[in-house]
């Protein structure tokens, strides 16, 4: 009985915050929250090991001292980070249009190793039977699709194009080309690569984007199939 009342004295609930600290810390997928309840965590664990006064209480503050320096490094890189952060409208409505499954922070990475390239209508962006190794997005503007000579969609602002090819490395399917002026975001594969084996959560957040962009198309699909059949009916 007295191990269980030793656990509500000061130095036992010192004990179970700092703990708790840390088990909450790694539930948080906010990072800069993170940072800050990691920091938190390490504070209450030199308290408790003052408390108690461990022989290793040397040690514990050494390495919980270490432990807070780096984190609040990373919370001033990512504040600064934060705050460094501009869109201009356009952006902004892209990011809100496409990306908001990426944090704002790396969808300026993203921009950051991205082309802006525009073309007047009736260009060919992509030849049908090529290799891409580029993505694109249309910010502005409308692109019609081709396949063996046949209009098959109409993709506008706010989609990409011709990425199924480049995400599996295989020849494009389709012709596309301006239904009229046009301003695309553009990605060579080579920077792709870089930024993602730097930041893998960006690459795992594109692929998010993918899908919805996926499911939009699908979409508009089913309702221009529905109209031809109320037409037809």
């Amino acid at each position: 009985m007295i191990g269980f009342y030793e656990q509500f004295t000061l130095n036992g609930m010192m004990g179970h915050i700092y703990n708790l600290i840390y088990i909450i810390g790694f539930l948080i997928k906010n990072m800069i929250w993170l940072r800050i309840v990691m920091i938190f965590g390490a504070l209450f664990e030199i308290i408790f090991f003052l408390l108690v006064g461990s022989e290793d209480l040397i040690i514990v503050i050494f390495y919980c001292t270490i432990w807070i320096l780096v984190n609040v490094i990373q919370l001033y890189i990512l504040i600064k980070d934060r705050l460094s952060l501009h869109f201009n409208e356009n952006e902004l409505l892209i990011y809100n249009l496409s990306f908001y499954s990426l944090s704002k922070v790396n969808f300026r990475k993203l921009l950051n190793i991205s082309k802006l390239v525009n073309y007047k209508e009736n260009t060919v962006v992509i030849e049908e039977g090529i290799e891409s190794n580029q993505l694109i997005f249309i910010s502005k503007g409308v692109a019609v699709v081709d396949m063996n000579g046949q209009t098959t969609a109409f993709i506008s602002a706010g989609n990409f194009i011709g990425e199924m090819s480049f995400i599996s490395h295989e020849l494009t399917s389709a012709k596309v080309t301006t239904l009229t002026p046009v301003e695309l975001l553009v990605w060579d594969r080579d920077g792709l690569a870089h930024l993602f084996t730097k930041h893998p959560e960006i690459e795992e957040g594109l692929k998010t984007v993918f899908n919805h962009d996926l499911v939009k198309k699908l979409s508009k699909m089913k309702v221009k199939k529905l109209d031809l059949n109320q037409e037809f009916s």
